[in-house]
């Protein structure tokens, strides 16, 4: 899977990054979604691999640090929740790797930078409500289940949307070297934005 010492090495730290920025995020604003979830930057790290190595490493790191998590504070009502709030919600943020090539060679780095972590973050989304109707489905809470679900999770993982979005623009237009891809070239052989 992995082709050398330095991509696994590199891909490792990212995920451990993006472990303790989860971890920060959750110790800091946690106690706001009584039920989990917070505002993080978990999300810049687990793009950064998907933009160097795709989105399938990035899915794996991704699942990784959802797994990370399950041995540090998770949080388990339902058997569900085991699969879909941890490995496979983080490891749908890996989804940003599928514009790898954009974000690497587009003069329209920008658009690609947000859509691809709107859609790894939707995916999240997606993940984190089906659990959360799993979770609520027994129980009695005045709304659906499904707008309960959806109205909880969206705020934290919008925000998170949005804050990793703007930081992965700044790292990117300040450092382009970062999201080169693992041949070890970029597409346009800028180092940084202003090269364009």
């Amino acid at each position: 899977m992995f082709r050398n010492t330095k991509e696994l090495v590199e891909v490792s730290a990212l995920v451990a990054i993006s472990f303790i920025l989860d971890m920060t995020a959750h110790f800091y604003f946690g106690w706001f979604w009584i039920y989990g979830g917070s505002i993080s930057l978990s999300l810049v790290p687990l793009a950064i691999i998907g933009y160097r190595y795709g989105w399938i490493k990035a899915f794996i790191g991704g699942a990784a640090m959802g797994t990370l998590q399950l041995f540090f504070g998770a949080w388990i009502i339902h058997p569900a929740q085991v699969i879909l709030d941890y490995p496979l919600a983080f490891g749908l943020l890996g989804l940003s790797g599928l514009w790898m090539k954009q974000v690497n060679s587009s003069k329209h780095w920008v658009f690609y930078v947000w859509l691809s972590t709107f859609v790894g973050s939707l995916g999240r989304l997606l993940s984190h409500v089906v659990s959360g109707y799993v979770f609520w489905a027994d129980g009695e809470i005045g709304i659906g289940v499904w707008l309960f679900s959806f109205g909880y999770n969206t705020p934290y993982v919008a925000g998170s949307f949005v804050l990793s979005a703007i930081v992965l623009t700044l790292i990117y237009k300040r450092y382009c070297k970062v999201f080169q891809m693992s041949e070890g070239t970029n597409f346009i052989g800028a180092t940084k934005i202003e090269d364009l």
